[in-house]
């Protein structure tokens, strides 16, 4: 015989028990997707010492704005005047090495007065005396081997003296690594290499097929604007196509060269083959 009151009570704790499972599903989904947003809409966080102690620019309470080396090298930010021009509230006038003012919040200084914003590699000073004539910062550095760049702007002095009455630059390098060998090379260098390029060229003296003397072999790179422009986009991996269609610039492979030097008989074919990159390039000639 079936009890109604024990059937009803079975379904209505099925039915709890499958709202409670669905809630504790929803529940636990929310949560993810709300560690998920979270994680998405945090902030980089660039650790500064503006305050000579080490913070992040959020807990700063002050007005700062950092660069971190790999924001630099991301952006392709080599100068100070290309930090100027990145940062609110920071201007610059330049008339050549070592004569580069920099003003924040408006704040200028002429003539032989005092410089208005500090300039600080690490924690050594870079500004002139008050009288000097020739700019207000000592040297133009690049930002080479930089940890980050702080620019503190309004009054400094406390921290600063006197020179940082607009604001404060900072450029901090990276702390050396001892037991580490490691290097780098930034973009710019890469620019400057393909603008000042005029041409590759690899040789390598062969014996010769008869064994009385050497014979040159030789690959040439003339840097045209396609070869500049791979070097650039760091695709030097395409340099072989654009070296076999500039032949009529005077380009060659070494193994074109090989080739030749073996179809003139001046080299044997084994030491073809063995010189070259593609060794399947050098077909033997019938005899």
């Amino acid at each position: 015989m079936n009890h109604p009151l024990k059937t009803s009570s079975v379904v209505l704790a099925l039915g709890l028990l499958t709202a409670a499972a669905t809630a504790s599903g929803q529940s636990a989904s929310s949560n993810d997707a709300s560690q998920t947003i979270n994680k998405s809409d945090a902030l980089e966080q660039v650790v500064v010492t503006a305050q000579r102690y080490r913070s992040t620019i959020q807990d700063t309470p002050i007005s700062i704005s950092a660069l971190s080396g790999d924001q630099l090298v991301a952006s392709g930010i080599s100068t100070v005047s290309d930090v100027a021009h990145d940062i609110p509230g920071l201007s610059m006038r330049s008339a050549g090495p070592g004569l580069t003012e920099f003003e924040a919040r408006g704040l200028a200084s002429t003539g032989g007065a005092a410089p208005t914003v500090g300039f600080y590699l690490d924690e050594v000073p870079l500004s002139p005396p008050a009288l000097s004539q020739s700019g207000k910062i000592v040297i133009d550095p690049d930002l080479y081997d930089v940890d980050r760049v702080e620019v503190l702007r309004g009054p400094q002095g406390t921290l600063y003296g006197s020179g940082s009455m607009g604001g404060t630059i900072k450029i901090v390098t990276n702390q050396p690594k001892i037991g580490v060998f490691e290097g780098s090379a930034q973009r710019q260098i890469i620019l400057q290499m393909s603008n000042a390029l005029q041409g590759i060229i690899a040789q390598e003296l062969l014996p010769a097929a008869d064994r009385t003397r050497r014979v040159l072999a030789y690959e040439l790179i003339v840097a045209n604007g396609a070869v500049r422009n791979l070097i650039r986009e760091n695709q030097v991996h395409q340099l072989e196509n654009t070296i076999q269609t500039g032949r009529k610039e005077g380009m060659t492979l070494m193994d074109n060269c090989l080739y030749d030097l073996y179809c003139k008989c001046l080299i044997t074919y084994d030491t073809a083959v063995s010189r070259a990159r593609h060794p399947d390039r050098i077909i033997p000639q019938k005899t």
